[in-house]
């Protein structure tokens, strides 16, 4: 049934307008992460394709291309605060920008240690270039919303975000892990014995 960017088509189930499933989900495909997971799959897919096979940069390095435009020269550390991404991910996205001449990186002050990460002008170029290619794929997927929805959801967006945080930090002081340590050096699952 086709729809406009103003309307709806009508659910045929008036429960799963209920925000209850979300809430208190059932099974895995009814979690909140599950749910923006498949939605960044299929929407980020393009981006993809445009990012590498047009333009030989990765998805990480293009948000680090962007991240670099809007906020200016960074420490490492900070992209990677910003980009939800652990500093080894980040420390090789810049190592593979840097020889593809998009970023320099100088050390502060003499330290190797401390180094700031900044666009090259093909950096800058390049930028400005697939912005307008990707915000126009952005644009393809919003136009289904109307102007409240959109409004409502860049509201919601932030909460949930501002939540996550919150929930993080919770979390972090509660349950220690070493994303580090290879298979045999996490902590594994044991089944609990059967009992008879």
């Amino acid at each position: 049934m086709p729809t406009s960017r103003h309307t709806r088509p009508v659910s045929p189930d008036p429960a799963a307008e209920q925000p209850g499933h979300l809430r208190d989900p059932r099974d895995i495909t009814e979690l909140l992460n599950f749910r923006l997971a498949a939605l960044v799959g299929a929407s980020g897919a393009a981006v993809i394709r445009l990012c590498e096979g047009q333009y030989g940069v990765s998805r990480r390095e293009w948000a680090l291309l962007g991240l670099l435009a809007l906020r200016g020269a960074q420490a490492p550390s900070a992209i990677a605060d910003q980009c939800h991404l652990d500093r080894t991910r980040v420390s090789r996205a810049i190592t593979r920008l840097t020889a593809k001449g998009l970023v320099r990186r100088q050390t502060l002050d003499g330290d190797r240690r401390r180094a700031s990460v900044a666009l090259t002008d093909a950096g800058h170029a390049l930028y400005r270039q697939l912005f307008g290619e990707v915000a126009a794929i952005n644009r393809r997927l919003v136009e289904t919303l109307s102007d409240a929805e959109l409004a409502s959801l860049d509201t919601l967006l932030t909460r949930l975000t501002e939540q996550a945080d919150r929930v993080r930090g919770e979390v972090a002081t509660s349950v220690r892990t070493n994303r580090w340590a290879g298979g045999a050096g996490r902590r594994q699952w044991v089944a609990p014995e059967a009992k008879v």
